[in-house]
């Protein structure tokens, strides 16, 4: 079940020196980064354009950021990993565990505190044909499985978006109660469920899990099982599109892990940002609280839809929103520019957007201009969510650093860590090639 790729990375290398010792051009365009801190070790994941592929940064600690306004340069050397393609990565809180889907539609889990790196997951609901208490490779193994994972904070639950039928697996027996019929439905999959099983009905259970050993090969090691739809928990959740999924988080706790999806649908000439809520009790192993509710409706495409702490955020034409789970407006932030991927961090307590913004205001108020800020040109803020005011922004790069930090560059696509750690990953283009940064804010 686990195969070993290698990983290649080379640390506080130049352009010029990463030719001379990789014969490797430098690369570019690297997308959609994901950042997380555990203790003193910091991860940087991201996607890559060309080739489709991804990277990471192991043990980024803060001797590896010499400095915070310039952030740090990573260059991966040729073959690097994982062979095959790799989209919307997600890490776990503590370090551990890397989600993602490849080009195959596949979602794969990979431990990444091991040198190198080993995959433990690539495809759920193994069944055990012939009941020996061992789970077989089923024959459509390399089949679409998830797309757009998540993770929870120990690596224990991913979460995943799938139209394959054979994934139910609630007891952790491969034998599935319901026939899906290839709709799009969001799975939840415990790694380590755990659960006794009396393989020969003599009641005693013939095979038991370890607690804290993830994805073992064994019958009722794991579990799989659909996200209920909340007016019938008999029956799954279903999206009609994928493209109408914005965002799946997961808050786990030692008694409750909660699950939050944020998508949208169209009634009419509106669009409507849904927020649903599910609460799965890991004690009693039933679903608890389970509602869904409209937070915003608008005649305009909505984007984003990042979920964090018990809120969610969006955006839609000239302003960035704030909304909590129980439906309260926190915080809107509108604009004279175009707005986009607006993130919270991992508790909550900060927002990260681009805009091309020359000046802004907060819950109606008065009018703030930017100083030194270029029109047309996006830049990455992050707002405090308890005072509703900035706290950083890329404006202090362009004017700590012209040459590292061009007027006219373009910083994108922001991503942060918890706000104890005050990490802020994005992606600056310069003539159409876009490279990550990773900075600590003050």
């Amino acid at each position: 079940m686990r195969t070993t790729v290698k990983w290649a990375v080379l640390f506080g290398l130049s352009a010029l020196s990463l030719w001379a010792v990789g014969q490797q051009p430098v690369v570019v365009n690297e997308l959609f980064p994901q950042v997380t801190v555990s203790g003193a070790t910091w991860k940087v994941v991201w996607q890559m354009a060309q080739p489709y592929d991804l990277f990471q940064r192991v043990g980024l600690t803060q001797p590896w950021l010499p400095d915070a306004t310039i952030g740090v340069d990573i260059f991966p050397q040729m073959n690097g990993f994982p062979l095959a393609g790799a989209a919307r990565p997600k890490i776990s809180a503590d370090a551990k565990w890397l989600v993602y889907h490849d080009e195959q539609g596949r979602m794969r889990v990979w431990d990444i505190t091991t040198n190198p790196p080993q995959e433990t997951l690539l495809v759920v609901g193994w069944p055990d044909a012939n009941n020996d208490g061992m789970r077989e490779k089923p024959p459509n193994y390399n089949a679409p499985s998830g797309i757009f994972p998540a993770v929870s904070q120990s690596g224990r639950f991913v979460a995943f978006l799938s139209q394959r039928e054979d994934l139910n697996d609630p007891n952790g027996d491969g034998a599935s109660p319901i026939t899906l019929n290839g709709e799009w439905t969001i799975y939840i999959h415990d790694r380590d469920a755990d659960i006794p099983q009396d393989l020969n009905n003599d009641g005693t259970p013939d095979v038991q899990g370890t607690p804290g050993k993830y994805d073992e090969d064994i019958r009722g090691a794991t579990t799989t099982r659909f996200l209920p739809n909340p007016g019938d928990l008999t029956l799954p959740f279903r999206l009609s599109n994928p493209s109408r999924l914005r965002h799946i988080a997961l808050e786990e706790t030692n008694n409750l892990l909660r699950i939050y999806v944020v998508w949208v649908t169209r009634n009419g000439t509106n669009w409507e940002l849904w927020l649903g809520r599910w609460e799965w009790d890991l004690q009693n192993r039933q679903w608890g609280s389970v509602n869904e509710s409209r937070v915003w409706t608008s005649l305009v495409p909505i984007q984003g839809g990042f979920a964090a702490g018990g809120k969610v955020a969006f955006s839609i034409a000239n302003f960035i929103a704030v909304f909590s789970d129980t439906g309260s407006q926190l915080l809107q932030i509108q604009t004279n520019g175009v707005n986009g991927a607006p993130v919270l961090s991992r508790d909550g307590s900060l927002l990260a957007f681009h805009s091309t913004m020359t000046g802004f205001r907060v819950n109606g108020g008065q009018w703030q201009s930017l100083p030194n800020k270029r029109n047309a040109v996006d830049d990455v803020f992050v707002f405090n969510l308890t005072t509703g005011q900035p706290v950083w922004s890329t404006l202090v790069l362009r004017q700590g650093d012209p040459n590292q930090f061009p007027p006219y560059a373009s910083f994108i696509n922001p991503a942060l860590s918890s706000s104890s750690a005050n990490l802020v990953a994005f992606q600056q283009i310069v003539n159409g090639q876009s490279r990550v940064r990773i900075v600590q804010m003050p």
